[in-house]
C-alpha cells in the first residue's frame, strides 16, 4: 500500500501513531497533555536589519513526530508527482533537493518579481484551524 493510501485510510489515532512510528499513548501526551507552553521554547535571533526574529523551537518529542509527519508528507507528494508531473510546479518551497539558487533562477529576466512575507503568518495558525 502506498504512503498516500496508508494515510488516506487512518481514521484514528491509533493508526497515525503507527505511520508515525509512537505508541498512540505517546502521541496523545504530546499533542494534548503537555502544556502549549512546554511544546515549544522561545527564543530570539539578529535579523539582517538589526531586528529581532522570535523563533519557537519545538521540544524534540515534538521535533520528531514533525520530522516524520513531514517525510511521509514528502513521500505523498512525490507519488501524486508521478500521476501528475504539473503537481506542486507553482511552489518552489519545502521541496527536497530544491535551494535558494534555483528558485531565484526561476526569476532571472523577469521585468516584475512579486515576494510576500505575511507577518506573524505561523503564529496565527492555532490548532483548530
Amino acid at each position: 500500500m502506498s504512503t498516500l493510501e496508508r494515510l488516506k485510510n487512518t481514521k484514528d489515532l491509533s493508526g497515525l501513531a503507527t505511520i508515525l512510528g509512537f505508541t498512540p499513548k505517546g502521541v496523545s501526551y504530546v499533542l494534548y497533555m503537555l502544556a502549549p507552553a512546554d511544546k515549544y521554547r522561545t527564543f530570539n535571533i539578529p535579523k539582517k536589519n538589526g531586528g529581532k526574529r522570535t523563533i519557537q523551537a519545538p521540544e524534540p518529542r515534538l521535533a520528531l513526530m514533525q520530522s516524520r509527519l513531514a517525510d511521509q508528507l514528502y513521500e505523498c507528494v512525490a507519488e501524486i508527482q508521478k500521476s501528475n508531473p504539473r503537481y506542486w510546479h507553482a511552489s518552489y518551497g519545502f521541496q527536497k533537493k530544491k535551494t535558494i539558487v534555483g528558485n531565484a533562477a526561476a526569476h532571472t529576466r523577469r521585468r516584475y518579481v512579486f515576494n510576500v512575507d505575511i507577518k506573524d503568518f505561523f503564529g496565527s495558525i492555532n490548532f483548530g484551524r
